[in-house]
């Protein structure tokens, strides 16, 4: 496994714990060998995927050693192998960290980009190690997925399914390993995940969780919105019924909104979804790790695809999103992910103190 590597998310949430002296350098120096792994666990994608020499990978990045907390709204730092600008494919990525206490942003996302195959991916971490698991994943999904037989007979819905469940039961091995040599804990913390991969003029997209993938698509002057997965909430017919024959229950408490998922008689884990990664606990008693995928054949009305955490859904709908992005040109599509993240921060603001944290990829198709 890439991480493998002391896990640098535990190293740097410790940054600010530990005294100068030889544990500190050494912490220190464990932290700048994890990130020098996970930028060469990019450059091994690539090569998978046959091009090192003009392929780009982006992906968050854990924080700088010592570096201080992130304001409001600031960008995820980014690790990146390859020259973006120079993507044929146009696109753009925003991870933002909402206003909600000290703790890290636990969004994170991925992008693989190549001459003969684009993927993004959306992460959404929860729970008190949310960012190491939506890290972790960030870090072994990518590889996981293109060295599936599946994605290279051309099988890329079977291939995200199959990529997701092994980068779960990656997670339950990281979390059962003795304390003292543990990376994370999942047991209570996991992540969403939403994929889209394009590749042979074709549009795959996988999902698990409330992570949403939207089309937009050109209908005269207009531009129409396509949901292409669903959120998997634990009070949808299927998803409940999965969960009550596994030992759940699916409630509403007093004072919440949202259905949860908890084991049968008891108070936890409280879970907000029907499928994620991680969330070892829920998975018990009926949570899922199986995405739900669709593939398309790319048409020319089909003129861009959104991917984006809760933080955007949250407060804003699909067809609003798809309004907001269609007022900027292709060229413009930085500015468009930007203008979109900063009207769902405004939102937020405006219906309370917490603001989640709040990530969208664009794509121009």
């Amino acid at each position: 496994l890439v991480f493998q590597r002391a896990a640098m998310g535990n190293v740097c949430d410790r940054r600010n714990r530990a005294e100068p002296g030889p544990g500190y350098e050494a912490l220190r120096r464990e932290a700048a060998a994890a990130k020098l792994r996970a930028h060469e666990g990019r450059i091994r994608v690539l090569s998978d995927c046959g091009d090192t020499k003009h392929g780009i990978a982006l992906a968050g990045a854990a924080p700088q050693w010592g570096a201080p907390s992130q304001l409001p709204f600031a960008d995820k730092p980014m690790d990146s192998v390859g020259n973006p600008a120079a993507a044929t494919t146009r696109f753009a990525v925003r991870c933002k960290k909402g206003r909600k206490g000290p703790g890290p942003n636990q969004d994170d996302f991925f992008v693989v980009h190549t001459d003969t195959v684009r993927i993004f991916g959306v992460l959404d971490g929860h729970g008190s190690e949310g960012h190491l698991v939506s890290q972790f994943v960030n870090e072994e999904l990518p590889g996981l997925l293109v060295r599936r037989p599946e994605f290279q007979l051309g099988n890329v819905e079977e291939s995200i399914v199959q990529a997701l469940l092994e980068v779960h039961e990656d997670l339950e091995g990281v979390t059962h390993m003795p304390y003292g040599k543990r990376l994370l804990d999942a047991s209570l913390s996991g992540t969403t995940c939403a994929v889209l991969v394009l590749k042979d003029s074709r549009l795959y997209v996988g999902s698990v969780g409330d992570s949403r993938v939207v089309l937009g698509r050109s209908r005269g002057s207009k531009f129409v919105a396509e949901e292409l997965v669903r959120d998997h909430k634990p009070d949808l017919a299927d998803e409940y019924d999965r969960i009550l024959a596994s030992g759940g229950d699916v409630r509403v408490i007093p004072g919440d909104v949202a259905s949860r998922i908890y084991v049968r008689g008891l108070h936890y884990p409280g879970l907000a979804m029907s499928r994620s990664l991680g969330d070892l606990e829920a998975h018990k008693v009926g949570c899922s790790a199986e995405a739900e995928t669709c593939a398309i054949q790319v048409t020319p009305e089909m003129k861009f695809v959104v991917l984006a955490s809760d933080g955007v859904w949250d407060f804003l709908t699909s067809q609003e999103v798809v309004t907001l992005v269609s007022r900027y040109p292709r060229s413009e599509v930085e500015t468009a992910a930007e203008a979109l993240c900063r009207e769902a921060y405004r939102r937020w603001n405006a219906n309370g103190s917490i603001i989640d944290d709040i990530t969208a990829i664009v794509v121009w198709l």
